[in-house]
């Protein structure tokens, strides 16, 4: 025994382990360093100029270190704390993950957008049918006055309408869309079949009953291909990119193992 604790190479082995048991009673305590360094000021500090249009002084370059430092902090705090499975934040860091998977995407071609447009939504391609009348409305039949269609034909003065929903009148042309919440589809079915200059009525409608001659009428028809040329790029390219981003994600997902829910196991939902 005394000749082994006589060996160098034992006195080498206590010190290192010394310095070692040192080593991690001081990591203990000591304190993770943040490091601002002067090309992040620099960057801050050209936001700076750029919004105020002046240089920052000396003076407000140190506290813009300052802030970057306290920045810092609260980021590591937030982590500590687990903030990122907040879903907010969870969200928002799903999106710049989303983003940077998103690959360059070169323009499409006419015949791509063509696609698109064969495969969009009537809504987004299609213009509706828009009409324009002269009315006179009543909250109920009986508030009509006599032969009141008679004498409209005749070209009596239009008599001013009674009903609580008062339209523009003349009403200037509007897609049927907007008419059909306001006064409802039965309403707009026969108003859009009715012809043109011509007095007719009575028509009910979920507001009253109306006496209308159509001024103008508009079928529908589809919006100009330049007009919606950009908006069917964008959605071609919002295409490509989600493709890419499912295929990187999938390699990405191989460096996990995934269990998902039992279908079988899954809770019907809740009747009304």
């Amino acid at each position: 025994m005394h000749r082994i604790l006589r060996e160098p190479l034992f006195h080498f082995l206590a010190v290192a382990a010394m310095i070692l048991a040192a080593d991690g009673m001081w990591s203990r305590f000591r304190k993770p360093e943040i490091i601002v360094s002067a090309a992040a000021v620099e960057s801050r500090a050209r936001e700076w100029q750029a919004t105020s249009g002046i240089a920052p002084t000396a003076g407000q370059r140190s506290q813009i270190a300052r802030d970057l430092a306290t920045e810092e902090v609260l980021f590591r705090e937030s982590l500590k704390r687990e903030m990122a499975t907040d879903n907010r934040v969870r969200s928002s860091l799903v999106g710049m993950m989303r983003s940077a998977l998103k690959p360059p995407v070169t323009p499409p071609t006419d015949e791509e957008l063509k696609e698109v447009l064969s495969n969009s939504p009537k809504e987004n391609i299609m213009l509706p049918a828009q009409i324009g009348f002269e009315s006179v409305t009543y909250t109920n039949d009986a508030d009509v006055p006599p032969d009141l269609l008679k004498k409209l034909r005749d070209g009596a003065p239009v008599p001013a309408s009674t009903a609580a929903v008062k339209l523009a009148n003349p009403l200037p042309p509007t897609y049927r869309p907007q008419l059909d919440r306001l006064l409802g589809t039965a309403f707009c079915d026969a108003v859009f079949t009715l012809p043109l200059h011509q007095w007719q009525g009575p028509i009910r409608s979920t507001r009253g009953v109306h006496f209308v001659r159509v001024t103008t009428r508009e079928v529908e028809r589809p919006i100009p291909f330049a007009e919606i040329r950009g908006m069917l790029e964008a959605k071609w390219i919002e295409g490509r990119e989600n493709e890419t981003i499912a295929v990187e994600a999938a390699k990405l997902a191989q460096n996990y193992r995934i269990v998902l829910p039992d279908p079988a196991a899954t809770p019907a939902p809740a009747k009304p």
